[in-house]
């Protein structure tokens, strides 16, 4: 009778390989190998080395060949196969998506922002939604969210799951303080999470609305989505206002968070560090790439040659039936209005299609040129009532330096500076 030893089992078999006889680069070929071997009638008394004794294969090298005997299942060598076997893992089933959306339209006024746009969130995704400025990043964001009704398809979020998203611009109508909308909606006792998302972004919590900026605002509306753990966390331009010590702060609670999220940012370190997979916002076509962002712009750029590689193809396919529309023979023409009717779809096709917009170009109002030296500053001094911005501040800029200002958000002034 045979049996066959599949790769796993082999694997068992091979700290009983001679010495010197194989190399490991040549490890996966014999493991991927299926030996044959041989089972004899039963001896207990039989020799390792005896071919008939009943027992697990043993493998030996020679050259290129691969050899097959039998050890016998007492054997102080090698104990039978069964035993080395692992036991049957059951894997994990395969979790339903948090949130779905298929083939979402919507228009504002003219052009569509969006045509059969899908895509799904799993738990546990780190996703970041990038795109050109007015591509409809956020206006996506905010479906997902619920917050705007597409025209056409359907949003389908899974039973029990909860989804939070960080508007650009909350409203605290109501609320005394920035610590009250931040702890609104929290369980008995868990106001600690807003007091520790408070200290990691900075922010004064008994700050009255109406006197807050613009940048504290917005960081008690992160510390209300941080405190609330969703199941999905939607975060558009979280790091806006946030200085160098807080975006590290966030950096790490991103990371050791549990809940999924789908951010938008132009913080493209802070995009690389989190992200383990892209949705590419582009001419109404949702695109997802199972990868972070810093695979993004390879991903990018090959997608833009394989479509001018397929206009290229459009237009020469529709040059060459054009030709034939205006040279073909007039008798066979009649037989042929298939294909006039195909030059017709072909020219629908390529009117339809909508090109990618060209690289954005910026440009700044100039003076005159300066000398080698630009601004020289020696000594100033800005006080608005007792807080003091600046004080004997001095400074020299030559051309072509580049500097930064940097600093705590509200202790120094650098705006003003």
């Amino acid at each position: 009778m045979h049996a066959r030893i599949v790769h796993d089992d082999l694997g068992h078999c091979l700290p009983h390989l001679r010495r010197g006889r194989i190399r490991r680069c040549r490890l996966a070929e014999i493991q991927q190998r299926t030996v044959e071997r041989k089972c004899a009638p039963r001896d207990p008394f039989a020799r390792p080395h005896d071919r008939r004794g009943e027992g697990s294969g043993e493998v030996r090298v020679r050259g290129d060949r691969v050899h097959a005997r039998t050890v016998p299942r007492g054997c102080l060598r090698c104990k039978p196969l069964d035993a080395h076997r692992p036991p049957l893992q059951v894997g994990r089933m395969a979790q339903p998506p948090i949130l779905t959306l298929s083939d979402i339209a919507l228009t504002f006024g003219g052009d569509p922002l969006f045509t059969q746009a899908a895509l799904i969130v799993q738990p546990g995704d780190r996703v970041c939604l990038v795109g050109r400025n007015g591509s409809g990043k956020s206006t996506l964001m905010k479906i997902m969210a619920g917050m705007i009704e597409p025209d056409a398809g359907q949003r389908f979020l899974r039973p029990g799951m909860q989804v939070s998203y960080m508007d650009q611009d909350p409203d605290f109508t109501g609320y005394d303080t920035l610590g009250d909308f931040a702890m609104e909606g929290l369980e008995l006792g868990m106001e600690w999470k807003v007091y520790a998302a408070a200290e990691g972004l900075k922010l004064a919590l008994e700050r009255d609305p109406a006197q807050a900026s613009g940048g504290e605002r917005r960081r008690a509306a992160l510390a209300k989505l941080l405190a609330a753990e969703p199941d999905l966390m939607l975060l558009d331009e979280p790091t806006n206002h946030l200085d160098i010590q807080a975006i590290g702060w966030l950096e790490e609670h991103l990371k050791a968070t549990r809940s999924a999220f789908v951010m938008i940012s132009h913080d493209r370190t802070f995009l690389r560090e989190l992200t383990r997979a892209t949705l590419w916002v582009d001419r109404g076509v949702v695109r997802r790439l199972e990868s972070g962002f810093e695979a993004f712009e390879d991903w990018r750029d090959k997608t833009f040659e394989e479509e001018d590689m397929q206009r290229h193809k459009l237009n020469r396919l529709i040059k060459e039936e054009a030709r034939w529309a205006v040279e073909g023979i007039s008798a066979r023409r009649k037989r042929n209005q298939g294909r006039v009717r195909r030059l017709g779809e072909l020219r629908d096709e390529r009117s339809s299609q909508i090109r990618r917009q060209g690289t954005a170009a910026m440009g700044f109002k100039a003076g005159s040129k300066s000398g080698r030296l630009v601004v020289e500053a020696t000594d100033v001094t800005k006080v608005f009532g007792d807080t003091v911005i600046v004080e004997d501040f001095s400074i020299r800029v030559m051309r072509g330096e580049r500097l930064a200002l940097v600093g705590p958000n509200g202790e120094i002034g650098r705006a003003h500076v």
